[in-house]
């Protein structure tokens, strides 16, 4: 069986182990040659004692004369056998003061070190944890069939009755020195390696131990990855750049500025030829026939005139309605190229510089990431400030002129996806 001799006093705390292996012994005291020293100026006098282990396995503890060893203050004694659970106190000789205390206890390996599994104790007033098969929740361990510790409730927590030797059973880490004590709410109970906690009619410890219960049994899970604390597996860092490249918005075709004829003067020299000629033949007489030849050569021709004047309108129309068809689609394709790497912006600033709140999530989750920098790293001691509007990584560029021709509106969509898209919002800054 381990164990393990703890020290403690005034503004002092030093705890030895001793495993199966360990043989010999070890000295502790204010010499410099003591394995263990302390300093003097910060006691009465100078003092060392020893531990000794013996082939049987029996620990001794001895002392030199300037102090001694006693149990509840009743005898001196300057060596002793040790027994599992002794309380000793090593008092200066000659005034019969207290130097520190000693306690010799039974050390057991902790069964898991994470309170995963709530084990609902809230309806009853009087409970009980053990290796006795009567327990409410039975530990099913050999080790402990012997122990049992009855919990009864009270207003600030429970009041604990160890049945059986308190040899491996302890309250917040230390040892009982009577058969009852107190527990409040949130403290520690732990069985030989079997921790519990008690925190508002729950009972928390781990599912790695083997208990046989009644009572509802459910498994709490908090950390969201496979990593078991405190080990994790560091891999190699995944590093994101900023894109930095510039998204150019070309300029729409020039506007068709052919010259586009009047429609009146366009038909007017035939409709002026064709009064003129019926006005004089009218005047001359006679030649009725021709006149209406001639009237219905120049209907011909102005007809032809109005229909191709129509066809080159609706021609102009069609262009020019196509020239804004395509541009306006280059434009919504470039809009979407401008959004991709705006989100893209956002996407890297949060993941290279997480927020306060991210942090939170990766120490509640224990995520690796809390790990990933290096002091090599430029961001090693980057932390973000918060969020903001900045000027975009990825400027739109257009061609700059001094003169815009107002009439076509098309000459005015550049400038105007450069200054939308200027500033990114909501991006992380570091």
């Amino acid at each position: 069986m381990k164990h393990k001799l703890v020290i403690y006093g005034n503004n002092m705390y030093k705890e030895v182990d001793f495993d199966d292996s360990f043989a010999g012994s070890i000295t502790i005291g204010t010499d410099k040659a003591c394995q263990i020293a302390f300093r003097k100026d910060r006691f009465m006098t100078c003092f060392i004692f020893r531990i000794d282990r013996q082939a049987d396995g029996e620990y001794i503890i001895s002392c030199n004369d300037t102090v001694y060893l006693t149990k509840d203050f009743n005898l001196k004694e300057y060596v002793r056998k040790l027994e599992t659970g002794d309380h000793l106190s090593l008092c200066y000789d000659y005034t019969g003061t207290e130097v520190f205390s000693i306690d010799f206890l039974a050390c057991f390996d902790a069964v898991g070190d994470d309170y995963d599994l709530q084990i609902d104790c809230k309806n009853i007033s009087e409970f009980s944890i053990g290796g006795q098969v009567e327990c409410t929740i039975r530990i099913d361990d050999p080790y402990t069939h012997e122990d049992c510790v009855k919990l009864y409730k009270v207003i600030d927590g429970y009041d604990a009755e160890f049945v059986s030797n308190t040899i491996g059973i302890e309250v917040n880490g230390f040892m009982p020195r009577a058969n009852t004590c107190h527990v409040r709410d949130g403290e520690f109970l732990s069985i030989k390696g079997y921790s519990f906690c008690i925190c508002d009619g729950m009972i928390y410890t781990t599912r790695k131990a083997k208990l046989i219960t009644k009572r509802k049994v459910e498994i709490v899970q908090y950390q969201k990855n496979h990593y078991e604390y405190p080990k994790f597996i560091k891999n190699v860092r995944q590093q994101f750049s900023m894109p930095d490249q510039t998204i150019e918005v070309l300029e729409p075709n020039n506007k068709d500025e052919s010259e586009q004829q009047n429609f009146l003067m366009s038909v007017m020299p035939m409709l002026v030829n064709m009064l003129m000629m019926v006005g004089l033949r009218g005047m001359m007489g006679g030649g009725g026939m021709y006149v209406i030849y001639f009237a219905a050569t120049m209907s011909v021709s102005t007809t032809v005139t109005v229909l191709n004047f129509v066809k080159e309108r609706n021609k102009r129309q069609e262009k020019e309605e196509r020239r804004k068809k395509i541009y306006l689609e280059y434009l919504t394709n470039r809009e979407d190229e401008i959004i991709h790497l705006r989100e893209r912006e956002k996407t890297v600033a949060e993941y290279m510089n997480p927020s306060l709140n991210n942090y939170m999530t990766f120490i509640e989750n224990f995520d690796n990431r809390l790990f990933e920098r290096k002091r090599e790293d430029e961001d090693f001691l980057k932390v973000c400030l918060g969020k903001g509007v900045v000027r975009s990584c990825c400027p739109v560029d257009y061609k700059k002129e001094e003169y815009v021709d107002t009439e076509d509106t098309l000459k005015d969509f550049p400038k105007t996806m450069h200054d939308k898209y200027e500033f990114i919002e909501l991006k992380n800054i570091s």
